[in-house]
């Protein structure tokens, strides 16, 4: 009697498996089949910024950059005409002539660079719509013996615009020192000079004072540039980058009290290969009594 209800119970408890396996079965492919909708629990987070588009923010000015710095730093000893046509590409027509370089009495024979990467970009805030892109480029000047070929590190600033489906090198082109860790406010943009020009005498004084600014500037330390600024605060200057040559095409303004403007381009000559640029600086400058300071200077002629 013991043993047939025994029986019973594992024939109940196995036919009660059976059952159980089938079902879930069934359910297991009714869920793939798509015949019973799936539920799928999510969590609510913070919403996530689209990182694809912020970083493609300036991807075709950057791009546009590095092309064209390559190009800058590319040239041949009595080919310069070779490099010209190539940058011709990237720029307005009234620009051509602003990125030329004097390589007659280069002390290489030529110059290559191996690489590029864009440093920053900053967008200009006067509504000009122009980017300036920083580009470091590692250039190699070549020797005509190959024994004093030489690694040089730069710094361009390359003023970008949309152009159509392109862009163009929207202002000149400039070298600056290596940017250093602790960064120097914006400026913000000068007005444009409504002031009367000033006579011959105070000419003479503001030629002889910026000519002896660009000798510090090139060749001083930033605490002795210094004396030369108004605010007395230290400026890396162009120390072990450029010599300078000389000024020209200056044109001073009296503005407001003791301020002048003073416009004029700079002719520098690079200390590692002796080829010559011009840059066209900006100067704001204030008269204290027979002496002249610093208040800003801006390079570039927007």
């Amino acid at each position: 009697m013991t043993t047939s209800v025994g029986q019973k119970v594992i024939r109940v408890l196995f036919w009660m498996l059976m059952v159980y396996i089938a079902i879930s079965t069934s359910l297991v492919w009714a869920i793939q089949l798509g015949l019973i909708p799936r539920h799928i629990r999510t969590v609510e987070g913070t919403p996530k910024t689209d990182q694809s588009v912020t970083s493609v923010t300036h991807l075709g000015e950057a791009s546009f950059a590095e092309q064209f710095a390559r190009e800058y730093f590319v040239w041949k000893k009595n080919r310069e005409e070779e490099r010209d046509k190539r940058l011709a590409e990237f720029l307005p027509q009234n620009m051509i002539d602003r990125v030329k370089m004097d390589v007659k009495d280069a002390t290489f024979e030529k110059a290559e660079v191996f690489m590029t990467s864009v440093w920053n970009v900053k967008t200009r805030t006067d509504g000009s719509d122009i980017k300036d892109v920083t580009v470091f480029v590692e250039q190699w000047l070549y020797s005509e013996s190959g024994k004093d070929d030489k690694r040089v590190l730069r710094y361009l600033v390359v003023p970008v615009k949309k152009a159509g489906e392109s862009y163009l090198v929207a202002d000149q082109p400039y070298e600056i020192p290596r940017p250093q860790a602790a960064q120097l406010t914006e400026k913000k943009k000068d007005e444009k000079s409504e002031g009367q020009l000033v006579d011959e005498a105070t000419s003479k004084k503001v030629e002889t004072f910026l000519n002896d600014f660009w000798k510090s500037y090139t060749q001083d330390r930033k605490e002795q540039i210094a004396y030369m600024m108004k605010d007395q605060k230290p400026v890396q200057g162009y120390k072990g980058i450029f010599k300078f040559v000389q000024l020209s095409n200056l044109k001073i303004y009296k503005e407001q009290g003791i301020e002048y403007k003073a416009d004029c381009d700079v002719l520098l000559e690079d200390v590692q290969s002796a080829i010559k640029v011009t840059y066209h600086y900006q100067f704001t400058l204030i008269q204290e009594k027979d002496r002249f300071y610093v208040s800003k200077m801006k390079q570039g002629e927007k």
